[in-house]
């Protein structure tokens, strides 16, 4: 359940932490220090959206870890835009009171917690409604498991329909949160086009050509943003649709186009055979459990190809190697052979990306085919042409045959500017993964959305 949740003491002996730490601001405190914020086990939360019609139950387990009972009272900003129909709100499978409050009334309460808690970001919701609970207790040591249940009527604006949920509450929690969790069935009466989160990365399943599952997962997280999910339906077999976005009147604005054929239609057509190169990283920073990741997520790709790709496994220190020669065609033996030959891969030694690049790139000679290049590293260049607006150029005048590049990042000390550069130059995109993350989650997820091209760039 995305909410905010606040003790109040059952005696006046509660207190509000006045802290600068944006982190700890929102913990409530005892003077005596026997005061333990709440911890948020996990949030799940599933949707069935029909058409406009989103039907959503959330379940968030609460933990008291104090020495004392919590009484809790729960604020839920109703979703911005659209209409919410009903809210039912159940405590450990009992039902509990609660109101619904417009947006005047709302406000006034969220400026009386920014006057008691002393932090203003509360201020983002003063636009939303709020649903408001009654208070109810939890005992010291245990959990309350809190559902609620809402239905709500989604904005439609040219085509396209919105949903968002509010998980940016729960940077008032203060903590981490164990799970969270989102699975979405959207029905359409006209054949789905276009699916998009501007906030997440899904995973989407298409059983038919009017429904989808899309899904997220995350684990010991900070969550810190809404959750946000645009999607059309219309007939035809490409459906097209132009997102834009102004930050301000005095700022340019951006576009995006988003185009999907239908599902029908993408069945029925040959899927492209395709290039996948993998560029990686075995520098000594990349020792133990980023290397170990970095391999799985490999192998994981390496399990996934398609009869009639062709691949390579080029991994990189100060000095270059490569599984093969040259692109193989995939099939059982080439996979065995790769995947030992990953297995064996270790740490050490300095980083070449000039060198590991300019390989790959010369290993890439078929521009008919859907040319992918995964770039992975965990630092900056140190060894070979260091220069990063030179390995930026130089790699995008080797890219004869239109490769895409997309790089990851894993850590902190990644040379940004450089994958942005490279990724740029070369129609891919960067993403970051920190050493929390799940590096191999993050690559299977990309994989996802190139695992059976029906079209590349030289066919538009």
């Amino acid at each position: 359940l995305c909410i905010i949740a606040f003790p109040i003491g059952v005696q006046a002996q509660i207190a509000i932490e006045n802290n600068d730490d944006p982190m700890s601001r929102a913990a409530m405190v005892k003077p005596d220090a026997a005061w333990r914020p709440y911890e948020v086990k996990s949030i799940v939360v599933n949707t069935q959206l029909r058409d406009q019609v989103a039907e959503t139950q959330v379940s968030q387990t609460i933990h008291n870890p104090s020495h004392r009972v919590m009484e809790v009272e729960l604020l839920f900003p109703l979703p911005d835009g659209g209409s919410v129909q009903s809210f039912t709100l159940m405590v450990n499978g009992k039902e509990m009171p609660g109101r619904l409050l417009p947006k005047d009334e709302a406000r006034g309460i969220y400026e009386a917690i920014v006057r008691r808690k002393k932090d203003p970001a509360l201020m983002e919701y003063a636009g939303y409604g709020v649903f408001k609970t009654s208070i109810f207790p939890i005992p010291s040591g245990e959990d309350r498991t809190i559902t609620l249940k809402y239905t709500q009527l989604c904005t439609k604006e040219k085509g396209i329909v919105s949903f968002s949920y509010p998980f940016g509450t729960q940077k008032f929690s203060g903590g981490r949160i164990g799970k969270v969790a989102f699975k979405g069935r959207i029905v359409s009466t006209e054949p789905l086009k276009t699916l998009y989160s501007p906030t997440d990365q899904l995973q989407i399943d298409r059983p038919s050509d009017r429904e989808a599952i899309v899904s997220f997962e995350e684990a010991n997280v900070r969550r810190e943003r809404d959750f946000k999910l645009t999607f059309t339906a219309e007939a035809g077999e490409v459906g097209a649709t132009v997102l834009s976005f102004r930050p301000d009147d005095k700022q340019d604005g951006y576009f995006m186009l988003l185009a999907s054929p239908d599902v029908k239609t993408a069945r029925s057509r040959k899927i492209l055979p395709k290039t996948v190169l993998f560029v990686l990283d075995r520098s000594g920073s990349m020792e133990g459990k980023k290397l170990e990741q970095a391999k799985e997520a490999l192998k994981f790709v390496l399990n996934n190809l398609r009869e009639g790709d062709y691949f390579n496994i080029v991994d990189y220190d100060d000095s270059i190697r490569a599984w093969k020669s040259a692109l193989q065609p995939y099939n059982a033996d080439n996979r065995r052979e790769a995947l030992r030959y990953t297995e064996a891969i270790e740490s050490g030694g300095g980083t070449n990306i000039h060198s590991a690049l300019e390989k790959a790139m010369e290993q890439i000679q078929n521009e008919k085919r859907p040319n992918y290049v995964l770039f992975l590293t965990d630092g900056l260049p140190t060894a070979g042409n260091t220069n990063e607006m030179q390995i930026a150029e130089n790699t995008r005048r080797k890219n004869r045959h239109q490769a895409r590049v997309f790089a990851f990042g894993v850590g902190e000390d990644v040379n940004a500017r450089l994958l942005d550069r490279l990724v740029n130059g070369n129609g891919g995109r960067s993403e970051y993964v920190s050493l929390e993350d799940n590096l191999e989650a993050k690559i299977a997820a990309f994989y996802s959305g190139i695992t059976a091209p029906l079209l590349d760039r030289k066919s538009t």
